[in-house]
């Protein structure tokens, strides 16, 4: 958040657990931040990690303004 958005005026981290996946959520409030010249593998890198454990990752601005970005894994076992 503080890397790539402009003007943040708040974050909230949610974690919670269920019996079968564990959900972290990350939200802004932030003025949208400008590509770049060498963009970065951040959200790239956040779902190649995830897929390595099954989970998924949702990513995007939100209608509240800011972004939003949700990683779900499950729980069980390897």
């Amino acid at each position: 958040t503080l890397r790539h958005a402009r003007q943040v005026r708040d974050v909230t981290v949610n974690v919670a657990e269920a019996k079968s996946a564990i959900r972290i959520e990350v939200t802004d409030l932030s003025d949208a931040g400008s590509p770049g010249s060498q963009p970065g593998r951040g959200l790239v890198g956040i779902r190649e990690r995830a897929v390595l454990y099954a989970g998924s990752v949702e990513a995007g601005p939100h209608a509240a303004g800011g972004w939003r970005v949700a990683v779900e894994l499950p729980i069980g076992e390897a």
